[in-house]
């Protein structure tokens, strides 16, 4: 009911607040009923994934239609680097796995830092590998690391602790199109390391089992 300050009027077109189910939660149209906790120890692949896809959606979206850049950026690269986050500990822990080392990653959100512990690892998985792909992944990565180090700078817009920009003064454009790019270059050289070691891993077990089959015969 007007009450006449025109308050219907406003709001009249907005999805206003009503009483419904629960918030979380399946409903009846089960179609759209993500599942969760589907603990198959690929639980760090899966959460990373998301984030990737999150990010690439909205680049698409930004890039298509050249909309809504001005405030999509921060989702964007917020998810990119969780992406990376989640994705170099999930390396860690596999090639750490795959080495025998049983390593668990740096309790830490500093991409470079994960970054060196999942080189070196790599770099002991593949003895021979591509030291200009490494070198590549690896300037990026701590370009990102520089401008965000505790992944803070594109969540909020101060530091929580003395409320300065969270963001460098004289970073004041991001190429939406370059970065989707980039990132899903990125992406998929760090999707490839993980196949590649889970690969290792399954022929080596399999050959495991296969001796330790012929020897108990």
């Amino acid at each position: 009911m007007d009450d006449g300050t025109g308050k219907d009027d406003l709001v009249a077109d907005l999805p206003w607040p009503k009483p419904r189910p629960a918030l979380l939660g399946p409903h009846g149209d089960w179609s759209n009923n993500a599942v969760l906790n589907r603990m198959t120890g690929e639980e760090w692949w899966v959460y990373a994934e998301g984030y990737a896809r999150g990010a690439e959606i909205l680049v698409r979206h930004v890039v298509d239609g050249n909309r809504d850049l001005d405030f999509l950026v921060y989702p964007i690269v917020f998810l990119y680097r969780h992406h990376l986050e989640l994705a170099l500990k999930d390396l860690i822990r596999g090639a750490g796995d795959l080495l025998g080392k049983r390593c668990k990653p740096p309790n830490t959100h500093e991409l470079d830092v994960l970054w060196k512990r999942a080189k070196t690892l790599l770099k002991e998985v593949w003895p021979k590998g591509d030291e200009e792909t490494l070198t590549a992944v690896e300037q990026r990565i701590t370009e990102l690391a520089g401008v965000d180090k505790n992944s803070i700078s594109f969540r909020y817009p101060k530091n929580n602790n003395d409320r300065t920009p969270s963001l460098p003064l004289d970073l004041t454009h991001i190429n939406i199109r370059t970065l989707g790019e980039v990132m899903a270059e990125i992406i998929a050289f760090l999707s490839a390391c993980r196949l590649g070691i889970s690969s290792i891993k399954e022929a080596r077990d399999e050959y495991e089992r296969d001796m330790r089959s012929e020897f108990e015969d």
